[in-house]
């Protein structure tokens, strides 16, 4: 396929993704509110676009399937009850053509004639005997299209269809080609309506012989220009021509046909649009992210020129007007980019009415999904980020969050459960609620569990309220499941909502009520490519940290320092308001070489930057505060990436370079050592501390016999399996992640083990590991679960030195993985 045809088909797609959106929504409203004539229409029209341009690229599976769908979405224009046996095919052919549009190129090797059968055998339950004749035949019978009704050829004009005189040679055209009538009939409907065809046999004798001479003329409608026609019927040039269709739009009072009227009327007439509607143009996402970097760049221009100036505007006045307007034409610039990379959180909620229809009918529970604030708006790239941990919690929240109906009635509730999605703005960031009217979490069974997993110790849940013990259920590992189904029960889905919604600079709370219901609040950043940030000075290098975190800033002259500030258990310790806060001094965490610090300077005063992560609390004690800076933010470079104290880079207006702080992760660290509760500080001795050493280790198994397990420190991250998306050099298999080309390896390339017989594609998980600068991407079968574990291995049994041991987990024997071995091991060859 060309460059041409292929961006032509990148756009088929995406458009095609839009009818299917289109028509799953019609079909959900459809199930709820009963008939709709209009409804129906809409789905008929998005299948019909999707069936013609399927044509046009030779898709035979997706014209082959769609068809078929319009057949029975035509019989529901004319009165077929579409019920709910029909509407679950419908809706499995609609999940078959989601699947053939992630993989379009290859979309013919998809199994569709079940599929196409089952429609035919809904068909055949239609009472009117015309249309059962017509899906009975053997053959491709088109004879119920041909109406040379006038009627019909009006409608077709008022649907902005062209018309077109075809003259056919069968033998020539068609037979000599090595093609069939039926398959010439099936192309030419792909792509549009056959009117009427003369003479008749054409159509209704599909295996008539022709001779040289014979010939067939075909009145023929299509969106199709009439450069395209030949080249979609596969016919000479001069056998095809256009129709006068002045006749029927003066009958219809229509406008001559746009296409030609566009051309000869000025573009800003805003008549054009219909409905006053905006016109849009798509653009690729790598030409905005240019844009975005290249606005950021001049974000920072800006910032640099105005510093160089500053010393000079009071000699030169006029150099303040043109700074200001230079700072206003690059402030709308940035707003107007920025707003290009918007989308509504609403395309985010769309996804769920179909997954909870479908978990619903799984689970046997009536459960109505409410949405607000669809209209609300986000960067592209935090809507994507979005996506996953959404639906964790809807799957949470169906599974375990909503009783039983009978259960919800003894409870004195409605028997339907009620989820709500919400949106809003609140201090310059987006909240995304889910709440539910359920059960609520109870946070004794919580604690239960954690004791149980031994995620705390029973000193700690002692210590902790209530809603502390609730979110528990964030820790890695953590399930209530009993039993492990495809909906829930494995202990990483929670786990993953909290982290992949800080991996995006937001974070998650939650609040439950026993009896009440439960709601789980998402924090978001409106963009990642800007962000509002404090600038702060340590040991005279400028740092940066995300404002979202930060909670207020305090300024202690030298002469409060002895009353504001005590030291219990050799910490430091802020009176703030008749609370303790610990104190942590920023050069210290960072590891600034020779930092020191004198916190009882009488000469200087204290500069606390106070920041609250996960309900943690504390204070970071900087230099200097600068103030708020808009910085874009950088990658952040190579060698720095194992160091997780740091998020990315950014370019101040002087030109220094300045590392932006992961304070999630500073908190993480200090979360052990922090013995602050209930703002008071318990003694505690190095005998109360565990001798034990826990770690999360992601347990997995290959296909096989065999568990295994490799510590959660080691995985940079876990992605979906796609078989399209290996590139393959001889014998060696590479995957694309950021840029960079990773070998893939499976365990029974270098261990003595059985390789799978089939490889579960929802399932099949690639492991991203990382170790010290070294990267490569593991292919495993099935994720198992994420535990804490203290290792206890056993070493008598291992023959080799890429295992550690092997320990019994649930009454199975897990083998434990020496990853830097494994991943010098996976070098070789590569």
């Amino acid at each position: 396929m060309d460059e041409r045809m292929g961006e032509l088909l990148l756009a088929y797609v995406e458009e095609a993704k839009d009818h299917l959106n289109t028509i799953e929504t019609c079909m959900l409203t459809l199930e709820k509110e009963g008939h709709s004539s209009d409804l129906i229409d809409n789905m008929f029209r998005g299948v019909h676009s999707i069936k013609g341009a399927a044509g046009f690229f030779q898709l035979r599976n997706l014209v082959h399937l769609t068809h078929h769908m319009e057949e029975l979405l035509s019989a529901a224009r004319e009165g077929f009850q579409l019920n709910e046996e029909v509407l679950n095919l419908i809706f499995e052919c609609m999940d078959t053509l989601h699947d053939m549009f992630i993989n379009v190129e290859n979309s013919d090797d998809f199994e569709v004639e079940d599929l196409v059968q089952e429609l035919k055998k809904a068909m055949n339950k239609k009472e009117e005997p015309q249309i059962k004749e017509k899906v009975d035949s053997d053959t491709v019978d088109l004879s119920y299209l041909v109406n040379d009704n006038r009627q019909e050829i009006e409608q077709l004009v008022k649907e902005g269809l062209l018309a077109f005189s075809v003259k056919i040679y069968p033998k020539k055209d068609i037979l000599d080609c090595s093609l069939s009538i039926n398959e010439f009939i099936e192309q030419a409907l792909s792509m549009g309506e056959i009117i009427q065809v003369e003479p008749q046999h054409f159509l209704d004798d599909t295996t008539k012989k022709y001779n040289s001479k014979d010939e067939v003329l075909m009145l023929y409608c299509t969106v199709m220009e009439l450069e395209l026609v030949p080249l979609a019927l596969q016919l000479p040039e001069n056998q095809i021509a256009s129709v006068d269709i002045k006749e029927f739009e003066q009958n219809l009072k229509l406008p001559i046909h746009q296409s030609s009227q566009i051309k000869e009327t000025n573009t800003d007439d805003k008549s054009l649009t219909s409905a006053g509607r905006e016109e849009t143009l798509r653009v690729k996402v790598s030409q905005l992210n240019k844009l975005v970097n290249s606005v950021g760049e001049l974000v920072l221009g800006r910032k640099q020129v105005t510093q160089a100036l500053e010393p000079h505007m009071l000699k030169y006045p006029e150099l303040t007007s043109i700074v200001k307007n230079i700072n206003g034409v690059v402030s709308e610039l940035q707003e107007q980019i920025m707003n290009a990379r918007m989308q509504p959180v609403g395309s985010v909620f769309a996804k769920f009415p179909r997954l909870i229809r479908d978990l619903s009918r799984q689970l046997k529970k009536s459960i109505e999904l409410k949405t607000e604030g669809d209209e609300i708006e986000l960067d592209k790239t935090v809507i994507e980020a979005l996506s996953d941990p959404l639906t964790h919690l809807i799957r949470n929240v169906a599974d375990h969050g909503l009783e039983e109906p009978a259960d919800r009635e003894q409870q004195g509730k409605v028997p339907t459960g009620t989820v709500l999605l919400k949106a809003y703005h609140q201090s310059g960031q987006v909240i995304v609620e889910v709440k539910d009217d359920g059960r609520g979490i109870d946070p004794d069974i919580i604690a239960k569990v954690a004791l149980e997993k031994e995620l705390c110790t029973p000193q700690q849940i002692n210590e902790m309220s209530d809603n502390d013990k609730v979110r528990l259920i964030f820790a890695p590992g953590f399930s209530t499941a009993k039993e492990v189904t495809d909906i829930s029960g494995r202990g990483v889905g929670m786990d993953a909502v909290k982290n992949n919604v800080e991996k995006i600079g937001g974070r998650v709370d939650i609040y439950s009520e026993l009896g009440e219901g439960t709601t789980v609040k998402l924090t978001l950043p409106l963009t990642l490519a800007i962000v509002s940030s404090l600038l702060v000075e340590v040991d005279k290098q400028s740092f940066i940290l995300p404002q979202v975190n930060i909670t207020e800033l305090v300024n202690i002259i030298a002469s409060e320092k002895t009353n504001r500030i005590d030291v219990i258990q050799d910490r430091n310790i802020l009176k703030i308001r008749e609370k303790l806060l610990p104190l942590l001094f920023l050069g210290e965490l960072l590891g600034l070489k020779d930092y020191k610090y004198d916190l009882f300077n009488e000469n200087k005063s204290l500069q606390i930057v106070i920041i609250e992560i996960d309900g943690l609390r504390l204070g970071l004690i900087v230099d200097l505060v600068i103030g708020i800076e808009e910085i874009v933010v950088k990658p952040i470079p190579q060698y720095l990436s194992s160091v997780n104290i740091y998020s990315g880079t950014t370019i101040l207006g002087n030109g220094e370079v300045a590392l932006i702080l992961d304070l999630s992760e500073i908190a993480k660290n200090e979360s052990d050592q922090s013995q602050f509760e209930n703002n008071e500080i318990e003694e505690t001795t190095k005998d109360s501390l565990s001798d034990d050493i826990s770690d999360s280790y992601l347990i997995f198994d290959n296909g096989s016999e065999e568990n295994f397990s490799i510590p959660v420190s080691f995985i940079q991250r876990i992605d979906q399996y796609e078989e399209d998306k290996i590139q393959r050099v001889g014998s060696k298999n590479f995957i694309e992640v950021q840029g960079r080309a990773l070998p893939l390896i499976s365990l029974e390339s270098f261990l003595d083990i059985q390789a799978p017989q089939t490889l579960d594609d929802e399932n099949a998980k690639i492991l991203i590991i990382d170790h010290e600068e070294n990267h490569c991407c593991l292919l495993i079968h099935n994720i198992i679960d994420s535990l804490s574990i203290n290792l206890d291995l056993n070493t008598s049994n291992i023959q080799t030195e890429l295992i550690q041991g092997s320990m019994l987990i649930d009454n199975k024997l897990t083998l434990f993985l020496d990853i830097p071995k494994c991943i010098n091991v996976s070098k070789v060859g590569y």
